[in-house]
């Protein structure tokens, strides 16, 4: 009768125990399901990086080749205007002729410092795209590095739960099925992993055990003094 209760607070134990992991499941999948969400939403802000990062590109290029045409089109017009100036007061105003050519030397000089500025300013813009691009980069590998963590976690979880429904007879997840199979193969993986790491760990452990004392035994007989003169 005693074994019998024993025997019944153990499987009490033990479901209490199951639904323990239940439950670590269910928090393992929500946050699963929140890194997931967290991915999209860093991808999604990535593309639009890019697009905004393309889009400024075209427009510094188009504002650029809009600038030069500008300019250059402002350049031959002066230069024109100027040449028809000197032509017609040439013989007259030959004082006048240095100070239209430094007044159009000074037009050509302000309009060249005018795309000069304006390039630095798509550069710095664009460099700043960039910055943005790469940390986005870096926090969407950080995300994909913890969810990796995570899934494999879950694996482990789910192999352990499967573990213990098997050890007290109750009914475990089918794995008849291509997917459930691979699923299962995974967990088994993932068990597999977590053994290795764990024996590496424990035979290290007993190595260190069973050297020391050999290791101050030794160093006691070699302090010991030889006795004979």
């Amino acid at each position: 009768m005693l074994a019998l209760e024993q025997d019944n607070r153990n499987m009490e134990n033990d479901v209490l125990a199951l639904a323990a992991a239940r439950g670590e499941i269910e928090k393992l999948n929500e946050n699963i399901t929140l890194l997931q969400g967290n991915i999209e939403s860093l991808g999604e802000t990535v593309s639009q990086h890019i697009a905004e990062e393309e889009r400024l590109k075209a427009e510094h290029a188009e504002e650029m080749n809009n600038a030069v045409n500008e300019c250059a089109r402002q350049i031959k017009s002066a230069m024109d205007a100027h040449a028809q100036e000197i032509e017609q007061i040439n013989i007259l105003h030959a004082e006048e002729i240095e100070s239209l050519n430094e007044i159009n030397g000074k037009r050509i000089e302000d309009m060249q410092s005018a795309m000069r500025a304006e390039s630095e300013r798509a550069d710095e813009r664009y460099s700043v795209l960039q910055s943005e691009k790469a940390e986005a980069e870096k926090q969407t590998l950080q995300l994909s590095a913890q969810f990796e963590k995570l899934r494999q976690d879950k694996l482990l979880t789910d192999a352990k739960l499967n573990a213990l429904k098997k050890q007290f007879g109750l009914d475990t997840d089918d794995f008849t099925t291509e997917d459930r199979f691979d699923e299962l193969e995974r967990q088994y993986a993932a068990l597999k992993a977590l053994f290795k790491e764990e024996w590496k760990k424990s035979k290290k452990k007993i190595r260190r055990e069973v050297l020391k004392p050999e290791q101050t035994e030794k160093a006691h007989s070699d302090e010991e003094p030889n006795g004979e003169e």
